[in-house]
């Protein structure tokens, strides 16, 4: 599998996660001050996520440049946008 469709996936599917996680652990009703912890706890999926799929991009290629790397967190991004969007617009409708 390619190396950006694995990691989006993983970061799409990882915010869904903690989504539910996080709902189902009252972060957004009964323990609001722990649940503003969690979700600056959560910025850091995203920044991992990233980080090991340039690494591994890196591994595979022996070297990578700036672009690469950029364009390797770009595509990791769209491709989770819309697993993680999707879920966040059924999960506030219904």
């Amino acid at each position: 599998m390619k190396t950006e469709i694995k990691y989006g996936l993983i970061l799409g599917l990882g915010v869904c996660v903690y989504t539910v996680l996080a709902h189902l652990l009252g972060f957004y009703t009964t323990d609001i001050r722990t649940g503003k912890y969690a979700d600056i706890a959560i910025t850091l999926l995203p920044i991992l996520v990233f980080f090991f799929a340039i690494r591994e991009r890196r591994n595979r290629q022996g070297y990578l440049t700036l672009l690469q790397g950029v364009g390797t967190g770009l595509l990791v991004a769209l491709i989770s946008f819309p697993i993680s969007a999707l879920f966040i617009w059924v999960y506030h409708h219904y």
